[in-house]
């Protein structure tokens, strides 16, 4: 029984034709095309991966150039130098509080001895700075911030003083039967408006975060903070005079504080 089992086994075989026993499923061919394929896909991706690369850097190196086109357009500081720190303690001087009279006005009008708040610039483009106001063809005259806030703090003290003493005459002009005020003290009602508006944008942007307690006639029920004997961290104020005064105009009438 065996035996006829194997020469049944070897009778199918003999069928089968000689060049179809021993083939392959796939011609010898096609694994050399899918070697090759393969290896054109990966060379593909490989293509394709340095490519997104490249791509990426490019956009990297525009914004960086960008950022840096951008930040070398705004106004540089060193038109000055780097004043140095001092500490300083806000003490009360309860001149300063008068209203407005010929010695407090003095106290305050004169500020720091022979500034105004003023300065010239020469060559000023190479600071990156706005135009200025032309001054002897080679300067352009700025004020300072510092100028600026110290002039809004001055008129808002002067028309306060108007005002408590009822000399106002923006008050005056808006109770004399009228709801709106004419027009010059509608100017000084929107120069003081601005004055409000500057100082709170400025102040601000100094942003002082020194911390304050309070002070010694508070109690365990009663807590007032006024910020007096608080030490703060402030440019040396010599230091500034020392500049303002070194660049302050040569033309003599920025030597007045010019209203702004």
């Amino acid at each position: 029984m065996r035996k006829s089992l194997d020469m049944a086994h070897h009778s199918s075989e003999d069928q089968c034709p000689d060049n179809e026993a021993g083939e392959p499923l796939l011609p010898e061919t096609a694994n050399v095309v899918f070697q090759r394929n393969q290896t054109s896909w990966h060379f593909l991706l490989g293509v394709f991966g340095v490519g997104i690369l490249i791509v990426a850097n490019l956009i990297e190196a525009l914004i960086i150039l960008r950022i840096v086109n951008n930040t070398s357009t705004k106004p540089s500081a060193k038109y000055h130098p780097d004043f140095p720190m001092q500490a300083l303690t806000i003490e009360r001087n309860r001149t300063w509080e008068e209203l407005s009279n010929p010695s407090s006005d003095s106290l305050w009008n004169a500020g720091l001895p022979g500034i105004t708040g003023w300065v010239q610039i020469e060559h000023a483009r190479d600071y990156n700075l706005p135009r200025g106001i032309p001054s002897l063809g080679k300067y352009e005259v700025y004020i300072t911030t510092w100028g600026h806030q110290h002039h809004c703090l001055k008129i808002l003290r002067r028309e306060f003083s108007s005002v408590v003493r009822g000399e106002s005459l923006l008050i005056n002009s808006m109770t004399n039967g009228t709801k709106t005020p004419n027009s010059e003290a509608s100017g000084k009602l929107h120069h003081l408006m601005h004055c409000f508006d500057y100082l709170r944008q400025t102040i601000a942007c100094a942003s002082d975060l020194t911390l304050e307690g309070i002070n010694k006639e508070s109690n365990d029920t009663f807590f007032d903070i006024d910020g007096y004997g608080v030490e703060h961290m402030c440019k040396s104020q010599n230091a500034i005079g020392e500049w303002l005064i070194s660049h302050a105009p040569e033309e003599d009438g920025y030597r007045q504080n010019i209203e702004l």
